[in-house]
């Protein structure tokens, strides 16, 4: 026994890869801010996979809160501000957020919504980290964005695609009778469409939000499979 006490080495492990303080420097803190950032993207994900058990009604009033939440309610009291990027508009990606996730519940499949919310919580999240810790090279397209970040936003946004399209099936038509729109090897080409098509639309240089091209790009993908791809037999 070395006398270290391991609850501190995690912390302050933690700490050192910022994601408890921000550490001396314009860079860490700057990376400090951003990890803060991708944690709440990941954790506000998480919503996803309540569209297997809730109605419809349910799923359209949290969609409508979360919009105002972050219109009205968080900007009121400050909250937004450890959230935003240096010279974000006012339409920044923290406001669009739960946009893109009310546009899904409203015009698509809950399956494929829910897919679309959770590409968009880890695939965005997967690119940023491995992008920034190892994107060396650069996206011939976009300097801004690198090989290994694109790389990982597909194969991490491909299996929780899948996933949450099984999972909210899966839900759905044990409590509400709910027929499966895909199954099998046509539910996992969905999933590879739809993380394939965002992870293209994340790389682009476009001036609209990530949020919203990524969200619907990746739904119209999946949704498009559903309606006229999966009568191919395999």
């Amino acid at each position: 026994m070395n006398g270290r006490d391991p609850a501190q080495d995690i912390h302050e492990k933690l700490r050192q890869l910022g994601y408890l303080q921000a550490p001396d420097g314009t860079e860490s803190a700057r990376a400090f801010r951003e990890n803060r950032r991708q944690l709440v993207h990941l954790a506000v994900g998480l919503g996803a996979t309540s569209l297997a058990f809730l109605p419809a009604w349910a799923v359209i009033v949290g969609g409508l809160f979360g919009v105002l939440l972050n219109f009205l309610i968080l900007p009121a009291i400050g909250w937004d501000r450890p959230l935003l990027r240096p010279g974000e508009r006012y339409l920044s990606g923290f406001k669009l957020y739960p946009v893109a996730v009310l546009a899904l519940v409203l015009i698509f499949p809950l399956p494929i919504a829910a897919a679309a919310w959770g590409i968009l919580a880890v695939g965005d999240a997967a690119s940023n980290w491995f992008g920034r810790r190892y994107g060396r090279v650069r996206l011939p397209w976009n300097r801004q964005k690198s090989w290994a970040g694109t790389v990982a936003f597909f194969l991490v946004a491909l299996p929780i695609a899948g996933g949450l399209i099984q999972w909210t099936q899966w839900g759905r038509g044990w409590i509400y009778d709910e027929a499966a729109i895909l199954v099998g090897t046509q539910l996992w080409i969905a999933g590879a469409l739809g993380a394939g098509v965002a992870a293209v639309l994340e790389s682009l240089p476009i001036p609209i939000d990530d949020n919203v091209t990524v969200s619907l790009g990746s739904a119209l993908a999946m949704g498009g499979w559903w309606t006229w791809g999966s009568s191919i037999a395999f």
